[in-house]
């Protein structure tokens, strides 16, 4: 959109990580022409992570609001409530390719951490001699040919002096730290 152009920006490298985690995450990209080179990131996130979400918008400077008030539903006959729901839209901006599943092998630590905050949960065990964390990230959007390209990635990119192991369950992606 010829009027639209002055508005795109192109994105810095840690506005980038951002996008790829919250791509593999909770968010998605709104694409704004035909060959999916202008998109804008949208994000929605419960009240409980408001101030997540508020930090996601700054850096693309933009401001997160109240999208959805709390309130109650009848889904299927069971009576639901639903939190209120806090969301943002970036401006625009320019992508030099289209993120898909293979932009995913750009992934470092901040997109990581983006991706674990957005749906992540940390796991610990005990034993006598060490502790043991885990987090498990919530990807059964993925196949598990997906999953395991997915491990593969952050056994390859992530630099993490923890002995790390990566592993795919249950459509889930397994980072473990000893």
């Amino acid at each position: 959109d010829i009027n639209l152009s002055n508005t795109k920006t192109t994105l810095n490298n840690d506005q980038y990580q951002v996008l790829l985690g919250s791509f593999l995450g909770d968010g998605y990209i709104d694409y704004q022409d035909k060959l999916k080179k202008v998109g804008r990131l949208n994000i929605s996130h419960s009240e409980k992570q408001k101030n997540y979400l508020e930090w996601k918008a700054k850096s693309f400077n933009s401001l997160a609001s109240l999208s959805q008030e709390s309130c109650k539903k009848t889904i299927n006959g069971s009576t639901c409530n639903i939190q209120n729901q806090f969301s943002f839209t970036s401006k625009l901006f320019v992508l030099e390719e289209t993120v898909t599943l293979k932009s995913i092998e750009k992934l470092d630590l901040l997109g990581l951490a983006v991706w674990v905050m957005d749906d992540g949960s940390l796991r610990n065990s005990y034993s006598k001699d060490d502790i043991k964390f885990s987090i498990t990230i919530d990807s059964n959007s993925f196949s598990l040919e997906e999953n395991n390209y997915l491990v593969s990635i952050i056994k390859n990119n992530i630099p993490l002096k923890q002995n790390l192991s990566c592993f795919q369950s249950n459509n889930s992606t397994v980072v473990c730290c000893n």
